[in-house]
């Protein structure tokens, strides 16, 4: 089963990863080349599922996850084997990383309530030891963050019904309050203009930035949503896509009125990560 996958920023290579193949003694990342459609390299290191992947805004490394406690740095580079650089020892099981594209700052998320951010900008001066900044306000076990796409902001939340808005330096924008579920899908806008988040009962809402105000909710989904992401835009429209549960679905919907705007459906095993390309 794959949990886990990235997009590279120019759009060539989709990463992907979850549980290990059980006659292997080492989980791996696999790098696919899209336009191609086939595997042409392989990133091998984690002992346990991988559960989060990011690309650098660069697209020169590759951050991925695991339930084995730690977040491993690869070089996209000398295929078919990724390069190994180094590894951030969270020591929990990580759940959930997002790179600031302007910083590249690296956030994880990870079975404890603090949102620890390394930077990561040495790693171009060879610098392999980073030490996070952590930030303390979540009371519940993080669930997903994510930046902006701008990296201005940043979203977390968490299984205690809590989600929080940062600026990128750490500091706190604003913590939305009266959640009723888990927060278990989260997306900024490409303008970072607009949040739009859905939670385990699949209600979505949609939040502007910085404020916090909700624009509006989003009825359509009836099961759990475990991915949701904004198109990219020319025209400066808003759709956002999100999947998950059962139901083997994708709703395109406005996050500005709420309402849908087209179901794809299709067959197989829920769907765990959407991405759009630019």
């Amino acid at each position: 089963m794959l949990y886990a996958s990235a997009l590279s920023p120019d759009g060539k290579f989709l990463a992907v990863g979850g549980y290990q193949v059980s006659t292997e003694s080492q989980n791996y990342v696999i790098i696919i080349d899209i336009e191609k459609g086939v595997q042409v390299a392989t990133a091998i290191g984690h002992s346990d599922v991988i559960t989060s992947l990011a690309f650098s805004s660069s697209g020169v490394y590759l951050a991925s996850g695991s339930q084995d406690g730690t977040v491993r740095i690869w070089r996209m580079e000398s295929f078919p084997s990724l390069p190994y650089v180094t590894s951030l020892e969270i020591k929990v099981p990580v759940s959930s990383l997002s790179f600031n594209k302007k910083t590249q700052d690296l956030a994880v998320g990870s079975e404890s309530s603090d949102v620890l951010i390394y930077p990561l900008r040495g790693l171009e001066k060879g610098e392999t030891k980073f030490t996070p900044k952590a930030l303390h306000k979540h009371k519940g076990t993080l669930n997903k963050l994510t930046y902006s796409p701008d990296g201005s902001f940043l979203a977390s939340c968490s299984f205690e019904n809590e989600l929080i808005i940062w600026n990128a330096d750490g500091t706190l924008v604003r913590s939305i309050d009266k959640l009723k579920h888990p927060i278990t899908a989260l997306a900024f806008s490409f303008d970072g203009k607009i949040l739009a988040a859905l939670d385990e009962t699949g209600a979505g809402m949609s939040y502007m930035i910085p404020t916090g105000t909700k624009l509006t909710d989003f009825p359509g989904h009836d099961n759990t949503v475990f991915s949701a992401v904004f198109s990219p835009s020319f025209t400066g429209n808003y759709t956002v896509a999100s999947a998950g549960g059962n139901n083997n679905e994708i709703i395109l919907w406005n996050p500005i009125n709420g309402l849908t705007i087209k179901k794809i459906q299709g067959k197989g095993s829920p769907i765990q990560k959407l991405a759009f390309g630019e």
